[in-house]
């Protein structure tokens, strides 16, 4: 498959552009990311970008550990479209559906915690909860309870993404 590197400028600027088309150019009421992050939390998928981040910095600068960069960068694209949007109206909204998972979210690279606290990047968050009561791992209700923690930021709005295909099954 593909992935667009959201460490790269012409990559978001991309993203944002054709973000831009669809809220200029379509009656929206929003612009929705499902599960953006990155694929793997292998070092060895970006080695040669993160390589040319640390290459620009100056010697006394410390770079960013890997996660911590990758962080970066998507919120730079999370931030980046919603800037974009509310540029051109505040009658779409923006928002993200991040895995259930927290800390998975956080491991791939989605920084739901700024998120979910400082305005500027997303006015919806809706992860997606597609697990049952009896989950050993994420079991609903504390999980649910647990986004809602992390919504700290009155301007920004909580749903909980179901998976309707489940229903009725042990999934």
């Amino acid at each position: 498959g593909y992935y667009l590197n959201p460490a790269k400028q012409e990559v978001r600027e991309t993203i944002i552009k054709g973000v831009e088309e669809i809220v200029r150019n379509y009656a929206v009421d929003g612009i929705h990311f499902d599960d953006y992050f990155y694929p793997t939390s292998e070092s060895s998928f970006d080695k040669d970008s993160y390589q040319e981040y640390i290459d620009t910095l100056d010697e006394e600068c410390n770079p960013l550990v890997l996660p911590d960069w990758r962080c970066a960068n998507i919120n730079k694209l999370i931030s980046g479209v919603y800037a974009k949007v509310h540029s051109l109206t505040d009658q779409v909204t923006f928002g993200v559906s991040p895995q259930g998972n927290i800390n998975n979210d956080l491991e791939m690279g989605a920084d739901v915690y700024s998120w979910c606290k400082t305005t500027g990047y997303v006015d919806y968050i809706c992860p997606q909860i597609y697990v049952n009561f009896d989950h050993a791992l994420l079991p609903y209700d504390n999980t649910a309870k647990e986004w809602k923690k992390l919504v700290t930021n009155k301007e920004i709005k909580y749903y909980i993404g179901l998976a309707v295909y489940k229903a009725g099954s042990e999934e």
